[in-house]
């Protein structure tokens, strides 16, 4: 990550940004510089996620709908649904809305990779993403790395009334990963067998990061695995 730039903005090719961020980027920028408040996170607003630990960064519009597993049809039709794939005009008249940011400030890390605004002094305090964690996990190690270079002076500023989207299970979804462009499936319930053993020895280095002396699992430990099968 770059630290030649104010800020960094963590994107996704499933993701859709609101074209409010900038604004609010600098409305917060300028509230954390006179504050003091030079290493945080900035993040926006997510549709319902499925656990209430997740409520502080809902959509003030979406925060009391329910949460649809992917078993139900609903999962796919409404728009408070995380896998429902809403569109840049959907995002947009929801943003629409808004006449006041709603910014909260909360001093624990909670986010997902998608759209995250990081800081250049919290990329320069070393923060960054574990190489060890390849495939998945690596939003989770990044905030690791934040509570362990930040502790109780982490920072993280939540456009509460901004929605910015993750289409998880956009239908043109990872089209470019071999045996996983039949799109008679969700993008959920596909997991060709190479992918479920990379991500499992990539979560698995996730559980080694910190505070742990055991050794990664590395390219030839999957190759193995494929041997062996």
């Amino acid at each position: 990550m770059g630290i030649n730039y104010d800020y960094t903005i963590w994107g996704e090719s499933d993701s859709l940004m609101p074209k409010e961020m900038f604004s609010s980027i600098e409305t917060i920028s300028n509230y954390a510089t006179a504050q003091n408040i030079h290493r945080h996170i900035i993040t926006f607003a997510i549709r319902k996620m499925w656990d209430d630990s997740w409520k502080v960064l809902e959509h003030n519009k979406f925060t009391d709908a329910p949460f649809y597993e992917m078993a139900d049809t609903k999962a796919l039709t409404e728009q408070s649904s995380i896998r429902y794939t809403m569109s840049q005009k959907e995002m947009e008249l929801i943003n629409a809305e808004v006449d006041e940011y709603d910014i909260r400030l909360i001093s624990y890390p909670k986010f997902d990779g998608s759209g995250l605004v990081i800081s250049r002094d919290l990329l320069m305090s070393g923060a960054n993403l574990a190489p060890a964690v390849y495939m998945n996990g690596d939003d989770t190690s990044f905030m690791q790395s934040c509570l362990l270079h930040m502790g109780d002076q982490y920072r993280q500023f939540v456009v509460k009334n901004i929605l910015k989207v993750h289409n998880r299970n956009h239908p043109k979804k990872r089209r470019y990963v071999a045996g996983e462009d039949d799109k008679k499936e969700s993008h959920f319930k596909r997991q060709t067998n190479w992918y479920k053993k990379f991500n499992d020895m990539s979560k698995g280095n996730l559980d080694k990061l910190y505070k742990n002396q055991s050794k990664f699992f590395n390219y030839e430990d999957f190759k193995k695995g494929r041997e062996d099968d």
